[in-house]
């Protein structure tokens, strides 16, 4: 059963899962290098990792 629209999800009992949001773009390269680096370090711990990249930061893709 999926919970409803809005829901409240509980927290990963597990701590096993990590979401990061970037914003920081081109603009700024003195920012953009440290999400990459974490999000390569909380995988390589098998810490389930998602990024997010918000207003700028889509355009380091």
């Amino acid at each position: 059963m999926s919970p409803e629209p809005g829901a409240v999800q509980p927290p990963d009992p597990t701590g096993k899962k990590i979401l990061m949001i970037m914003t920081t773009g081109p603009e700024d390269p003195d920012k953009t290098y440290a999400p990459f680096y974490t999000a390569a370090l909380m995988a390589a711990m098998e810490i389930d990792t998602t990024m997010y990249f918000l207003m700028h930061a889509p355009e380091l893709l």
